[in-house]
């Protein structure tokens, strides 16, 4: 280091012996009774490492809201509560209620610490690195919260059900990013043999199912699938399939994962208990696209180069039969019920849907500029293209009846084609908004998200990208959510130390309450505060010779370069402050160094 620069800064060390911490809190856990409704708050820690009752900044935790009648116990569903957290002290003089109406009115200048009622919107981009942002489309704007560094590109991510935990494929890396999404951090950066594509959790999240791929063409023992251990984080094992490119399906029984083999002309059938190819289905050349109806309880292969799709029986693991549906087909899924199943096919312009009931192609939609992709929402299905800015629409309970003509209406979707990109991704580029009949549409030339409100002519809204293409969009939902019958909660970090008042609000019957919820410092976060604070500079305390008493006393420690480790001798502006843990008493003095040593 510099020696100039060594002689001109001016560090403080604070040093106190501290007996008395924030006494010990009270359970977390508060009820409240109106009208024979109860309504009992909780928090309770996301780690199992974290000692319960006490909370601290920036723990992850669980709020939870139990609403049931008072007379048959039972819980209450679908009342759709809201929540907000705010420092007892900012807004003291008034009243519970007003205070509710104060963040009801959604006014940017008085805002709670914590809304449980947002949700977060991720956009994964061209480069290394991940979006989230808080769209607020009712002002008009965006805010950026965070940017998550990857080791390379995304190219398919997996969120889980609590959504606290987001799992990204990176091919250049050949890994798998696990994102804690409380805090934003990727915690863990899992190594997969090969190059990993796609992203798909069984139905009970036991495992994460990571296909990958061999830049060696005939290499069957470097290309297959990873089942990852959702509650662990680790790889549970690694299952070569068959040669060429993968896509995958799982059974919604959690009995088997379904992969296609495009070289291999065949379906790996894999056993999840026992985590083991139990059959290879022969299936026709170069199987491209696989998905899985409920209702059928069946795989649906497509092939691209031969334009149709092989079913396969669930139960019999056999095909049943093929649906011709016209070659240069790209993608097949299903519309939510998975009764109607709908195939892209950019190279004719169509978009085909057949019945899961019949396996018979019913209606064939003619669309322009080569369709790529099909999402859905509770009742439109979405399509983007290659070579239109227009979104296209078609109206679920509209479809169905044999040889009518498919109704499609459309939207702009930005200046530029939504399905145009030098960086293709697999996931999905339309996702529904949280709690609306809307949808978010990433556009990456545009390097925009755009808002559409269904029923709309335009979006009702975007925000920028912040300079970044958004190659796929995803939700975050921080708002309660009902995971059992009349239990509401969401997953959050804590903000900084203090008494908070947890505002509750339920609209029918009306009932407003404020509880409240105690944080502690976290002494690690304040070291890691001081240590910012201190630059490049390391203090390592030693321990004690003697006693601390009320005559004098010395204290030492050692002065680091925190990059090398080297000891930073000759400091001649360092002090030290002590201090009783009342702060009624205090001392500077400044520090000696011993013989240049940097103690």
């Amino acid at each position: 280091m510099n020696q100039h620069l060594l002689q001109n800064l001016k560090l403080l060390l604070v040093y106190c012996f501290s007996f008395a911490g924030i006494s010990s809190l009270q359970a977390q856990e508060q009820s409240f009774i109106y009208q024979g409704i109860e309504i009992e708050f909780e928090a309770e820690h996301l780690s199992k490492n974290k000692k319960a009752n006490h909370f601290e900044e920036g723990d992850a935790v669980t709020l939870k809201f139990s609403i049931k009648d008072t007379l048959s116990k039972q819980g209450l569903s679908g009342v759709f509560p809201a929540a907000w957290m705010s420092q007892d002290y900012l807004i003291e003089n008034r009243s519970c209620k007003r205070k509710i109406e104060t963040f009801l009115s959604s006014s940017i200048l008085d805002q709670p610490e914590l809304d449980l009622n947002v949700y977060y919107v991720l956009t994964m981009n061209e480069d290394a690195s991940i979006n989230v942002v808080d769209p607020l489309f009712g002002y008009g704007g965006s805010k950026l919260l965070n940017r998550i560094v990857l080791n390379s590109p995304g190219m398919d991510w997996a969120l889980t059900d609590n959504q606290n935990y987001l799992f990204v494929s990176m091919p250049k890396a050949k890994q798998v990013a696990v994102i804690k999404t409380t805090t934003w951090e990727v915690v863990k950066n899992l190594d997969i043999p090969g190059i990993p594509v796609h992203t798909e959790f069984q139905a009970d999240e036991a495992y994460l199912w990571v296909t990958y791929v061999s830049e060696e063409e005939e290499n069957e023992e470097k290309t297959g699938v990873v089942a990852i251990n959702v509650q662990n984080q680790n790889i549970e094992k690694v299952i070569p399939t068959g040669n060429g490119w993968h896509e995958i399906t799982i059974s919604d029984d959690n009995q088997f994962v379904y992969i296609t083999n495009a070289k291999s002309n065949n379906v790996s059938a894999i056993d999840i208990h026992s985590l083991a190819v139990k059959n290879q289905i022969a299936v026709a050349d170069n199987p491209t696209t696989i998905t899985w109806s409920n209702l059928a309880q069946a795989a649906y292969v497509g092939h691209k180069s031969l334009g149709e799709i092989t079913v396969i029986d669930g139960e019999k693991q056999a095909i049943s039969t093929t649906i011709n549906v016209g070659k240069g087909l790209e993608q097949v899924t299903f519309a939510p019920g998975h009764r109607y199943g709908f195939v892209v096919n950019p190279a004719k312009d169509e978009v085909s849907i057949f019945d899961a009931s019949s396996n018979r192609i019913v209606q064939v939609a003619d669309v322009d500029s080569q369709p790529d992709q099909v999402n859905f929402s509770d009742g439109i299905a979405y399509i983007r293209h290659r070579n239109s800015e227009n979104i296209l629409m078609i109206a679920l309970p509209t479809i169905g009846q044999m040889g009518a003509p498919v109704q499609v209406v459309d939207f702009p979707g930005g200046q530029n084609p939504a399905g145009k990109t030098n960086y293709p991704s697999v996931a999905s580029g339309i996702v529904q908004a949280v709690g609306e009949s809307a949808v978010l549409v990433a556009n990456p030339w545009d390097q925009t998200v755009y808002f559409y409100m269904e029923g709309s002519a335009a979006p009702m809204g975007s925000f920028s990208n912040y300079s970044r293409e958004p190659r796929a969009v995803m939700v975050v939902d921080r708002s309660l959510q009902e995971k059992e019958k009349g239990v509401y909660q969401t997953s959050v970090q804590l903000p900084k130390p203090g008494v908070y008042d947890v505002a509750f609000f339920m609209n029918t019957p009306r009932i407003v309450h404020c509880f409240q919820l105690k944080i502690a410092p976290n002494p690690a976060l304040q070291r890691k505060e001081a240590f910012e604070q201190m630059g490049t500079l390391k203090i390592d305390f030693l321990p004690q010779e003697e006693q601390a008493t009320n005559l004098n006393s010395t204290v030492k420690f050692q002065v680091k370069d925190r990059k090398t480790g080297e000891l930073l001798g000759g400091l001649e502006d360092v002090k030290v402050m002590v201090m009783t843990p009342s702060a009624t008493w205090h001392s500077r003095d400044w520090a000696k160094d011993l013989n240049h040593s940097g103690t």
